[in-house]
């Protein structure tokens, strides 16, 4: 096989790689529509996700839903928060490249403000061990009684195992609703470390030849 031949296979090769992966959820159950007992090996808290675990209380719900039938609901709890982490998921870390750039959201449905003028405060946050945590992103909803999403874009700074994933509302002891969490790569990162290596290959075989 000539060089030239082998760029093409290679190029194939990435367009297949960018298309299978790149709108990847790493998170499990994350609409909440799987509700069955026992999920998982072993049995797992509320289907892969701890809700409630800064206090409240928290289930799956249909009060209200995004998509579905189901969304988490939360009640009460400083804050009102829900976690993804390899407890939740028996022992499996989140996996995260610490090159690609992650696209993270959450439709959130508040039931009242914490503050009627600058809304509620919704945070996201990703850690690595008991210590490594990400800087985490912070937004304020300031409409309630419906769903609204909210949207971050960041390149995480730990490693490849990153052992959690929260969403948090600052809501006190007012429901909050989530549905459709999102953790994924985006495609232009995913796309700009694919082109690179193929921008290298080309490089190496220019370099043979000479």
């Amino acid at each position: 096989m000539n060089k030239r031949m082998l760029m093409i296979v290679f190029a194939l090769v990435l367009a297949f790689t960018v298309g299978s992966v790149v709108q990847a959820n790493v998170l499990w159950n994350s609409s909440f529509e799987d509700v069955s007992a026992g999920v998982g090996p072993p049995a797992l808290p509320l289907n892969y996700w701890y809700l409630a675990d800064r206090g409240g209380t928290g289930m799956f719900s249909t009060d209200q839903a995004h998509t579905g039938d189901y969304s988490a609901k939360i009640v009460g709890g400083v804050p009102n928060s829900m976690k993804q982490d390899q407890g939740s998921r028996g022992g499996v870390k989140i996996a995260l490249d610490p090159l690609a750039t992650y696209s993270q959201s959450v439709w959130v449905y508040l039931t009242a403000l914490a503050d009627p003028i600058l809304g509620t405060q919704i945070y996201f946050r990703a850690g690595w061990g008991l210590n490594g945590y990400d800087a985490g992103a912070t937004y304020m909803v300031t409409e309630a009684n419906k769903w609204v999403q909210v949207v971050d874009t960041r390149t995480f700074t730990g490693n490849t195992e990153c052992s959690m994933w929260s969403v948090r509302a600052f809501s006190g002891n007012d429901a909050v609703y989530f549905d459709d969490a999102v953790l994924a790569p985006e495609p232009s990162s995913i796309v700009g470390l694919l082109t690179g290596g193929l921008g290298m290959l080309g490089f190496a075989i220019r370099r043979r030849k000479a």
